[in-house]
């Protein structure tokens, strides 16, 4: 594990992931060269919020299974 902000600050990851964080350095400065940095960054944005919507999302296995016939009419909540 690599801290590149330091231990306390909790930002630990693995060798393979800060290989992938060098990566984008370089390719960043080539698209800038380019004239396509904003592209590229909306790319790796894009794979920013892929990242967070799935570790937010709800995971399949703690997920309770729905049961049919649980939603009640409005005669039964009123019933109630």
């Amino acid at each position: 594990m690599r801290c590149p902000l330091g231990a306390r600050s909790g930002a630990c990851v693995t060798v393979q992931q800060q290989d992938a964080i060098e990566a984008i350095r370089p390719a960043a400065s080539e698209a800038s060269a380019a004239g396509q940095l904003p592209a590229f960054l909306a790319a790796v944005e894009h794979v920013r919020v892929e990242a967070v919507l799935a570790s937010a999302g709800p995971r399949g296995a703690s997920e309770a299974p729905k049961a049919p016939g649980r939603v009640l009419t409005v005669r039964q909540a009123a019933a109630r």
